[in-house]
């Protein structure tokens, strides 16, 4: 009975890693981008930013590499985040990520930060497009919607923030007005959704610090 109850439980992991874990480096980035910025405010220790950098830097290459193996072994459990009403947001946390490092690497090496900027700028206007469609060709009710929503479409405003410098400005006004635009219409289905409806499921709590920033 025991050797059943081992056997019925995962061995690999990796078929559930979740494409969420790419939120943890946006977090991360986001504490290393204070940190750089406090440095040049109040002149505070540069230690912080490129500790935080560094282990922001890994865990990225980290969790891109495992998923990178999960699409590999398990393409139909990253098809099935692919079309779930509420992951298929998180997979735009991985070219905002790289849109962050992008723009904490401006200060150390100008090369680096225009390769995570190219690349995430690239992949965010893909996963803004492929997300519309989705939500255009499926049926989603209201209790879908949470602040989630705003990583694949509001996070354009990211990449002006990256790309000053690297491109012409006539493209970062291009990813600004995407963001913009749907940043007032998501922020009003995502309120009338706090509002009026049921209240968000306690693992999605979280996510309210996304509508914050």
């Amino acid at each position: 009975m025991n050797e059943e109850i081992i056997k019925a439980i995962p061995s690999n992991r990796l078929q559930f890693f979740p494409v969420m874990m790419f939120a943890t480096v946006m977090g991360l980035g986001g504490l290393t981008l204070v940190f750089e910025r406090l440095n040049h405010v109040f002149s505070f220790s540069t230690i912080f930013a490129t500790t935080f950098l560094i282990i922001t830097t890994a865990l990225f290459f980290i969790t891109l590499f495992t998923y990178f193996l999960k699409i590999i072994k398990y393409k139909e459990e990253v098809l099935k985040e692919l079309n779930h009403p509420i992951r298929i947001n998180f997979f735009a946390a991985s070219s905002i990520s790289m849109l962050i490092l992008s723009a904490a690497f401006r200060e150390y090496s100008l090369n680096i930060s225009l390769s995570f900027f190219y690349f995430g700028a690239i992949l965010h206007i893909f996963f803004t497009y492929y997300t519309i469609r989705f939500w255009i060709n499926n049926n989603l009710e209201i209790v879908h919607s949470n602040p989630a929503w705003f990583i694949p479409i509001v996070g354009n405003l990211i990449v002006p923030i990256a790309g000053v410098g690297f491109v012409d400005n006539a493209i970062l006004i291009f990813y600004f007005s995407i963001g913009m635009f749907f940043w007032i219409i998501l922020f009003s289905i995502i309120l009338n959704r706090i509002i009026f409806h049921n209240p968000f499921a306690a693992k999605f709590m979280p996510t309210m610090f996304i509508l914050i920033a």
